[in-house]
């Protein structure tokens, strides 16, 4: 797995977010994140909770973009 890292993908146009996660996709104007409550950021969740059109994926930074890597299993990339 080299090269490959976790990151977020927008599921309506498919952009990748690896660095930060925005409340809002920058592409296709939909939310893919949230606010996280000031409690559970004192717990050390973040700063920024996903929403149901965003999904975490596999993928790494080639020539041409991103590749991402389908796993084997759905539950291989699940915290």
């Amino acid at each position: 797995m080299r090269d490959y890292k976790k990151v977020c993908r927008c599921r309506d146009c498919g952009k990748i977010y690896d660095k930060g996660i925005p409340y809002i996709c920058s592409k296709c104007g939909a939310e893919i994140g949230r606010p996280t409550p000031t409690i559970l950021q004192m717990m050390g969740s973040g700063e920024v909770t996903l929403t149901e059109k965003c999904e975490k994926v596999v993928a790494k930074k080639g020539l041409f973009g991103w590749k991402v890597r389908e796993p084997q299993d759905p539950e291989a990339i699940q915290e």
